[in-house]
């Protein structure tokens, strides 16, 4: 039946993020390396099922259009985020999440967890691998819906264990899912929306480290 896999793949993703991970109370960096390690895996199992690499987002061809599209993305992120730090107003607004600051492991945090965890393990389970099989077996509105919900729900347990509002960060990041897969067509790769949630989650970390340090100054 048409679509019975992208049905399973969502539960599968939701399930994994909020019930199976939670459970094995793994610490981050072993979070970061098992979500790296089942993006891999999806992308290994669809190229043996015949998934092509321009399905899939990741053939060599895409690389330029993925690096212009998501270096321009990524490069206003990264001004916008500048700007904040240099408007005292918003440099404070910044400042009241002490998210950032307050971790022992920063470095290793947006080194590995957050370019490898969260950004190179979302990237190929989402744009790559479910992206490819929803686009098979589903109309492209129906598709983007079903890519959308998946991932805002993705984020219900991250999002309360960072203490967030559930249903904000449910609905921001399935609009982000939507950015993100728009540029990953525009740009023919998954390296742009790649590139894009680097800046967005590693930048917003760094802007978020030098305004506390800069408010704890003034």
């Amino acid at each position: 039946m048409r679509g019975v896999a992208s049905i399973g793949l969502s539960a599968a993703a939701i399930t994994w993020s909020n019930v199976v991970l939670p459970a094995f109370g793994l610490s981050p960096r072993a979070r970061a390396v098992v979500n790296t390690a089942a993006g891999l895996s999806a992308i290994g199992v669809l190229l043996a099922r015949g998934y092509t690499r321009e399905e899939l987002g990741l053939a060599h061809t895409g690389i330029r259009g993925g690096a212009q599209f998501g270096g321009a993305a990524a490069g206003a992120v990264l001004t916008g985020y500048s700007v904040a730090l240099v408007v005292p107003s918003l440099r404070a607004t910044l400042a009241a999440d002490e998210r950032a600051d307050g971790r022992e492991d920063f470095l290793e945090w947006i080194i590995l967890h957050i370019p490898f965890g969260t950004v190179l393990s979302e990237e190929l389970l989402f744009r790559s691998a479910m992206s490819a099989v929803w686009n098979r077996e589903l109309n492209r509105p129906t598709a983007q819906a079903v890519h959308a919900l998946t991932f805002g729900l993705w984020h219900v347990a991250p999002a309360r264990g960072a203490g967030d509002n559930v249903p904000a960060a449910v609905a921001f990041t399935g609009a982000s899912a939507v950015l993100f897969e728009w540029l990953h067509r525009r740009g023919g790769s998954v390296l742009a929306p790649a590139l894009l949630h680097l800046a967005t989650n590693a930048g917003g970390a760094l802007a978020v480290r030098i305004a506390t340090r800069r408010q704890g100054v003034n």
